[in-house]
């Protein structure tokens, strides 16, 4: 099992943070001013869901 420190999901230039996440499965954490909010877990693509969390959403 890999761990992952908390950081931005972008880095600078709009590189993502967790590119190694890509077509894996595991469990995600969200935290909103270092308070905890959210955990998920996605079984066949990490790296799609937690980016989805991300968008911006124009409807």
């Amino acid at each position: 099992m890999k761990k992952f420190n908390f950081l931005p999901p972008y880095q600078k230039k709009g590189k993502t943070t967790y590119p190694e996440t890509l077509n894996k499965s595991g469990i995600y954490l969200i935290k909103e001013n270092n308070v905890q909010v959210y955990i998920g877990y996605s079984g066949l693509n990490l790296y799609r869901t937690m980016y989805r969390y991300f968008q911006a959403w124009n409807h």
